[in-house]
């Protein structure tokens, strides 16, 4: 079976990057420095980056497009704060403010120390947009004319009249000289008991009659694809993450497990995990694997294959390809994201 243009990427991407994870080279030092996850290193006291991204996501045919810009500043050793504001496209192609995203960022070991493994925890809230607006419905009414055959029923019936009136009943001769005779009694035409004679005769025939029917759609719109779980960016929630990382040679790995706690429904759980190379001086690599694990949720998980270039010591240029990992059936079919950071 002849591999897709996705699945190209994505392969190609894997076997450069297990190519330098044997070579080795320069390693990454700045901090956010991976696309979907967050990592531990913070930047010393006083410095900060300011960081923009624009994602497009395909969902069974269906395109979803955001962009979300941040600030984030270390003010003193071990502490990071930082605020990301996101937009989103919605059904009808118009932009619309998502959310807002203050965010606290603790490192929990020394950064100073020889330890093999570092950890941190990130707290945020996600202001999202209020869900009591009202949602915009549009309602279309369609009358469809079809024909069907029709049946026509006709019935005929035709009755023997009854006997002439006699024109001597009802008068006596004797006393009415205009009083005619009474005719000789005669058999009736009809036996004993039963009724005049009936005939009745029934025709059926088919004509085309119109039917019309009214066919009512109604749309709700508001927003983008709605999404539960860690891929929740429509409800005020609470967002956690615990991150854990650690060093193979110049290889840095990564990873998160992610809490949502929406204000209006139960708590989400989902994980993160990647790897990042230097290959050069300017240039790096990363995979990254991101997914849901509450059965209650929409299941999604993604693998993502990016690239790093920093042009100079302060602007780092960002782009990857994406895809759903088959588990579950709302995964994305395939995403590209690309971003800009510059640190100061």
């Amino acid at each position: 079976m002849p591999m897709t243009v996705p699945t190209r990427i994505l392969g190609a991407s894997l076997a450069v990057f297990v190519l330098e994870l044997i070579s080795g080279s320069a390693d990454a030092h700045h901090g956010s420095e991976f696309l979907a996850l967050e990592d531990y290193d913070i930047g010393h006291p006083g410095s900060g980056f300011l960081n923009s991204a624009f994602d497009w996501e395909q969902y069974g045919g269906i395109d979803e497009l955001s962009a979300e810009s941040g600030v984030f500043f270390t003010p003193m050793s071990r502490v990071g704060i930082g605020v990301d504001v996101r937009i989103a496209e919605n059904s009808h192609g118009d932009w619309r403010y998502s959310s807002v995203t203050p965010r606290l960022h603790l490192q929990l070991t020394d950064p100073h120390s020889d330890s093999w493994l570092k950890a941190g925890i990130s707290v945020g809230y996600q202001f999202a947009e209020d869900p009591s607006d009202p949602l915009v419905t549009r309602t279309s009414v369609e009358e469809i004319v079809s024909y069907v055959d029709a049946p026509v029923v006709q019935t005929v019936t035709t009755e023997v009249p009854p006997d002439p009136v006699d024109p001597g009943a009802g008068c006596d001769p004797l006393f009415d000289l205009d009083c005619a005779p009474s005719a000789p009694a005669r058999e009736p035409r009809h036996n004993a008991g039963q009724a005049p004679t009936t005939t009745t005769s029934t025709q059926v025939t088919n004509s085309k009659q119109s039917v019309v029917t009214r066919k009512v759609t109604k749309t709700t719109s508001g927003g983008s694809q709605k999404h539960s779980g860690i891929h929740n960016h429509d409800s005020r929630q609470w967002i956690t993450r615990l991150v854990i990382q650690t060093s193979i040679g110049k290889t840095k790995i990564a990873a998160n497990l992610i809490g949502t706690f929406p204000d209006d429904d139960q708590g989400y759980w989902g994980y993160g995990i990647g790897a990042r190379r230097g290959i050069t001086d300017r240039i790096a690599l990363s995979l990254e694997a991101v997914g849901d694990l509450s059965r209650n949720s929409d299941r999604q998980h993604e693998f993502i294959a990016s690239a790093h270039y920093e042009a100079n010591e302060s602007l780092s240029v960002r782009c990857g390809a994406g895809s759903g990992l088959g588990v579950g059936d709302n995964g994305a079919d395939f995403t590209l994201r690309a971003g800009l950071l510059w640190r100061f």
